[in-house]
């Protein structure tokens, strides 16, 4: 029995010394379990609304299960005029509030229920009493190469997305894309993109918690550069692939060549009608023609040290082809020699640079050296 007793009155004294250390806690012990508060308040502290149906957000709190979110007449909030519980998420829509004067403020709840340290209570002052339930209107911006052939979106492969977005109520609040099914918080989008199919959409919500949907737009990336090839031509080759259209009509009493820029090459795009290339030229030929036929008298041209066959009877052919967008523009650059840039270093030859385009801006370019007796 005294045993008994003993253990009774050890028991009780346990239980009572955590009491007492319960209640011997300072407050900033205590404090120090709770859940922080919700920083990141939105409407900011001092913000003034010219509409009554405000949607308010707040930055997540690490541990929290919920929110509560109120609306007061004053910073104590005493009588909250309008009050959430349970928010699970980071974004609250009261319905219309009152003009004036008004605080605001988050508190974050743990998942055993205990709340945690209220926000400073935020002011803002709603001066009209109007309602905004009209969605922005939104668009997605593209900024780029781009070109849309048949029912077919094609893009560089730097292109950029962004969703562009205007509202004449509350405003806008947030933009964002949905890159390829995937949500992004970013309001725009860049490359590089991978070549390929692509899909962006976007969204859009004003201050007031309206939402609009940007449609998806589809689009293809061509990161490939068209293709240049060259050969020997034969008469066969001028008959099927020459356009008589193609070069001006001969100038009546031409000058003579200056000698001082003479190179020993001719072109010609129709590959009847040749004229002097020469030293320092810079010729373009359209897309839609995207071939021209070389001659070269007392010089040789060279690609990577082979030689290359320029000759009258067999004129050499330059043709582009772009299995994606097709060809923009073929330019044709006749670079001079350059002298020695210090005595016994070797002078650089003059090069023939061939550079393709295709319609979103991809490019491709080939140099042959110009080889003189």
């Amino acid at each position: 029995m005294p045993g008994m007793l003993r253990s009774r009155l050890t028991s009780t004294f346990v239980a009572a010394l955590a009491v007492l250390t319960v209640l011997s806690a300072t407050p900033a012990a205590l404090a120090a379990d709770l859940l922080p508060a919700p920083s990141g308040l939105d409407p900011a502290p001092g913000a003034e609304l010219a509409f009554a149906n405000p949607v308010f957000t707040w930055e997540a709190v690490p541990g929290a299960a919920s929110y509560t979110a109120e609306v007061c007449r004053d910073a104590a909030c005493t009588a909250p005029l309008a009050r959430t519980t349970g928010n699970a998420g980071t974004e609250w829509r009261p319905a219309a509030l009152p003009a004036g004067a008004l605080f605001w403020r988050v508190i974050a709840r743990s998942a055993d229920g205990v709340d945690g340290t209220p926000s400073t209570a935020a002011g803002l002052h709603i001066t009209a009493e109007a309602v905004d339930n009209v969605p922005p209107t939104a668009k997605l911006e593209l900024d780029g190469r781009h070109i849309r052939i048949a029912d077919r979106l094609f893009a560089a492969p730097d292109l950029s997305v962004r969703v562009a977005a205007t509202d004449a109520g509350c405003g806008v609040r947030r933009t964002w894309l949905v890159v390829d099914g995937r949500e992004s918080a970013a309001p725009a989008a860049g490359g590089p993109w991978q070549a390929g199919a692509h899909t962006v959409a976007g969204a859009a919500v004003d201050r007031c918690g309206n939402r609009v949907e940007v449609a998806a737009l589809a689009f293809t990336t061509d990161v490939e550069p068209p293709a240049i090839a060259w050969q020997p031509a034969d008469n066969a080759v001028v008959d099927h692939r020459g356009d008589p259209r193609a070069n001006p009509p001969k100038r009546k009493n031409a000058p003579p060549e200056d000698p001082r820029t003479h190179s020993g090459l001719t072109w010609s795009i129709d590959g009847r009608e040749f004229r002097p290339l020469p030293l320092g030229a810079q010729e373009e030929i359209a897309g839609d023609r995207s071939q021209f036929f070389l001659r070269a008298d007392r010089v040789r041209l060279t690609a990577d040290g082979k030689p290359l066959t320029a000759t009258a009877a067999h004129p050499l052919w330059v043709h582009v082809e772009d299995a994606g967008v097709g060809v923009e523009r073929l330019r044709i650059h006749l670079r001079p020699a350059e002298p020695a840039a210090t005595p016994g270093a070797t002078a650089s030859p003059a090069v023939l640079e061939i550079e393709a385009f295709d319609l979103v801006g991809n490019s491709r370019r080939v140099e042959w050296t110009l080889v003189t007796p």
